[in-house]
This record gives C-alpha cells, sequence and structure tokens, in this order.
C-alpha cells in the first residue's frame, strides 16, 4: 500500500518512524520527526513522544547519561622512518605500530643484489625491536625503536653484520617505503626527503616472487623529478619499465 502524502504536523507512531530510518528515510534531528513519512493508519494511532523516537532514530549518540555512549577505538597509529645502512651504501626503512615493525633494507648500486631484503614483522616489546632469528635468507634484526627514531643491528647473511640508523619521516614530505608487484617481483622503493622544500631521491630494488627460478635481483631506478602524483603513487623504471609503486603497507600484526 502507498504512503499518505506527508505534511508539517503530521502525527506518526513509534513503527512508523523506525520503518521510516530503516528504509533510509528517516532524519537525524527530532525536528525532523514531524514530516517523517506516515503509513495510512488513522491519525488516532497512539502517539509516541518525540522523545522516545529521538532515542530510535538518533540511538548512535545516545539517549540518557553521556557514559552510555560507544567511543570507537582509533586504529593504531603507524609510524615511518628513512634512514642509512651504516659503512655502506645501503639505505632502510621501517613502518612500525605498536607492537610490530616491517623493515626493508635496499642496497644502492654497488650492492642491491646483496643487501636488499624485506623482514615482513619483527616484535616490538615497548621500544625494543625483539632480536628476530634469522630467516631463510641468514637475515635478522635487533634494536631499539621510539618517536626519535629506529636504531639496531642487522646480519644480512653472508654479507655480514651492520648498524643502521632512521629518522622519522618529515612531514608535508613524500618521504617514506613504497611497494608494487611488478612483472619482476616484488618492488621496494625508499623515499628521502629533508624538507618540504627539498628535493626528493630515492633508491629502490626488485626481488623475485617465490616460483621464479633463478631471476636476479633487479635496481629501480627513479625518474625525475621524484614525484607523486595525486592518486598516491610514484613512478619508477625497472629494466626500462615504468611501474607505478605507492605507500608500502604496515606489518602484520
Amino acid at each position: 500500500m502507498a504512503d499518505d502524502p506527508i505534511a508539517p504536523g503530521d502525527e506518526i507512531t513509534l513503527s512508523h518512524a523506525v520503518w521510516a530510518y530503516a528504509n533510509g528515510t528517516g532524519f537525524a534531528t527530532v525536528q525532523a520527526i514531524e514530516v517523517i513519512a506516515m503509513t495510512s493508519r488513522p491519525k488516532a494511532a497512539p502517539r509516541a513522544s518525540l522523545a522516545a523516537l529521538a532515542c530510535v532514530l538518533l540511538a548512535a549518540a545516545g539517549c540518557g547519561s553521556s557514559s552510555s555512549a560507544t567511543t570507537p577505538t582509533p586504529s593504531p597509529t603507524t609510524r615511518v622512518f628513512v634512514g642509512e645502512v651504516t659503512g655502506t651504501d645501503a639505505q632502510v626503512a621501517v613502518i612500525a605500530t605498536a607492537t610490530h615493525a616491517r623493515l626493508y633494507f635496499c642496497g644502492g648500486d654497488a650492492s642491491f643484489d646483496t643487501k636488499t631484503h624485506w623482514i615482513p614483522s619483527a616484535t616490538l616489546g615497548g621500544s625494543q625491536l625483539t632480536p628476530s632469528p634469522a630467516d631463510s635468507g641468514g637475515w635478522s634484526v635487533a634494536g631499539q625503536l621510539d618517536e626519535s627514531g629506529a636504531n639496531g643491528t642487522v646480519v644480512m647473511g653472508a654479507a655480514g653484520t651492520f648498524s643502521f640508523h632512521a629518522n622519522p619521516v618529515v612531514e608535508a614530505t613524500i618521504a617514506g617505503l613504497y611497494e608494487a608487484q611488478g612483472p619482476c617481483g616484488h618492488l621496494g622503493v625508499i623515499v628521502s626527503q629533508a624538507s618540504p622544500a627539498a628535493a626528493a631521491t630515492s633508491q629502490g630494488a626488485c626481488l623475485p616472487a617465490v616460483g621464479m627460478g633463478m631471476a636476479s635481483v633487479e635496481q629501480v631506478n627513479p625518474i625525475h623529478p621524484v614525484e607523486r602524483t595525486t592518486d598516491g603513487s610514484i613512478a619508477v623504471l625497472v629494466s626500462g619499465m615504468q611501474v607505478l609503486v605507492r605507500a608500502a603497507a604496515a606489518p602484520a600484526e
């Protein structure tokens, strides 16, 4: 049955208000309750008070004492750091939540094939980066991480053990860790930028995906100037092919 026309001042029942709200026609203010669509039930139907209807339509805001309202829990803060590996041309980037960190080490021109590696999820206990067992490539990390930076040591398999330091990325810059999947495998790109006015630089490599056999690590080269587009991507070159990388994912919890 079609609903009757509505007019300011029409009386409605509680069931009508619930129907209108559930079907997307309800309004989120008490003043608007008087003009919600009503069914053909006679006006003599029992009247629901505005206060009762407000509780139905505005339940998300709570009705009664504010202590009963539920406050959404914010998502964990993600912190991003970029820096260098002492005594090498490798760089490091860290993405950290309150409990885990994801690290990416990327070798430069002389070492991209031996000093490039992802550590997907290292455990954080307070500010301590818990020493991790060596993975299948012989890599492991240990160190400290707080708001001032990330410091530690990394065992790079047969390449040796090195110290690293990374600073928090500067606000309003494009500094950070970026990644993508491409024909070469898993691309990782570290972007550094000291200030919003400074030119950004990048260093990257592409690790072959599992199942790619004897494929080698490929260097990822920047396209100058290093810029981030409105969709959040940065264009890079790998083996002469342009690939778009985007902000890397946070570590698995």
